[in-house]
């Protein structure tokens, strides 16, 4: 499953429902059952998925900003970057994405987790072939 940038996009999903949600607090309702059948998700499980999908792009935030302090700090001093510290970021990374699966494995369904996995390997991946393969990032 590819995890690695989906965390992203539904958080970044999450956020913009979040904000139609609040320009129109009485329609809160009908947009996330809108929103649930696009990840393919149970309505009543889409909180679950936006929550973990939120509290590991914030982890990946978080590795990503140590590793580049670390390279950064590194380069400062003219000195080559420990390969094993240097490796140890990509584990931590590797860590939270199977955390992350764990995490919403456990949240969902079956039905839910086959959909949203579906999603992510089928509507997600085939969009960001599509966004790679122009340089302008349109098909």
């Amino acid at each position: 499953m590819s995890f690695t940038h989906s965390r992203f996009f539904v958080e970044d999903f999450a956020k913009w429902l979040d904000i139609h949600a609040a320009q129109a607090p009485s329609k809160q309702a009908a947009l996330l059952a809108s929103a649930a059948p696009y990840l393919k998700v149970d309505m009543k499980e889409l909180p679950a998925l936006i929550s973990a999908s939120r509290s590991a792009a914030g982890e990946q935030r978080q590795i990503n900003s140590d590793a580049q302090r670390f390279w950064t700090e590194e380069a400062a001093k003219g000195k080559e970057p420990d390969r094993g510290i240097a490796q140890s970021f990509e584990a931590k990374r590797q860590a939270a994405i199977q955390s992350e699966i764990s995490q919403v494995k456990q949240a969902l369904s079956p039905a839910s987790w086959n959909g949203v996995h579906s999603h992510i390997n089928g509507t997600y991946r085939a969009s960001l072939d599509l966004s790679s393969s122009s340089p302008n990032g349109k098909p």
